[in-house]
């Protein structure tokens, strides 16, 4: 079983931040505390600054993945 909310509108939406993700570089990721990367990341010749390549999240989201449920 599946459930999907749609929201529609007929003006813009201002767009809002989540505060508990963030998006960062490999080589930002010590500045928050994630000195310990694991080594398959990133892959030689990789672009260490390049941004958005790691999600950051600072609550603990759990996946159910017997039931496939959040």
């Amino acid at each position: 079983m599946s459930s999907t909310i749609c929201f529609a509108s007929d003006s813009p939406l201002k767009e809002r931040p989540d505060p508990h993700c963030k998006t960062m570089s490999v080589n930002e990721a010590p500045a928050i505390g994630l000195a310990h990367l694991p080594a398959f990341m990133p892959e030689d010749g990789y672009d260490r600054d390049k941004p958005d390549i790691l999600l950051w999240s600072g609550t603990e989201i759990l996946f159910d993945t017997d039931k496939n449920r959040r």
